[in-house]
């Protein structure tokens, strides 16, 4: 991985903190580190290939968007940049199409499923109930409110 590269997606994210009045750590935003950077050029390929599209489809098709994944995506991709031709980017970006048209369409799909349900709910809604329902003979009256 260029480490340039690297230490400027490291340094971009900053590491956000929360401090209580006399400056203690009350919350540490998670970002990657160097470890993690680490990590990922000893990861192998194909583990490499689908942490990525594990963390995108979350991020880009799902819509959880964390800054700690973006930056993470951001250390996946120098090192896919750095392993050369063992990675395609094209078929990467063929499958992140695919994934989302497929979204996309299965969205579409319920979004359908929805609009038939509000219907049939709406007309059964206004079916008008006449006459009239007795309480059981033996019900006493002061259980029936």
């Amino acid at each position: 991985m260029d480490r340039e590269r690297m230490a400027k997606v490291l340094g971009v994210y900053g590491r956000p903190v929360i401090t209580d009045k006399d400056g203690k750590p009350i919350a540490v935003f998670a970002r990657q580190t160097l470890e993690d950077a680490e990590e990922i050029e000893r990861t192998p390929t194909d583990q490499l290939v689908e942490q990525w599209k594990g963390t995108v489809w979350l991020n880009c098709i799902y819509g959880q968007v964390g800054l700690d994944d973006l930056q993470r995506i951001d250390l996946i991709e120098l090192e896919f940049d750095a392993r050369g031709k063992e990675i395609e980017p094209y078929e990467l970006g063929k499958w992140l199409d695919a994934e989302r048209a497929e979204h996309e369409k299965a969205e579409a799909a319920d979004a359908v499923d929805r609009a038939a349900e509000e219907a049939e709910f709406a007309n059964s809604a206004s079916t008008t109930v006449t006459g009239t329902v007795e309480p059981p003979a033996d019900a006493d009256p002061e259980d029936l409110f």
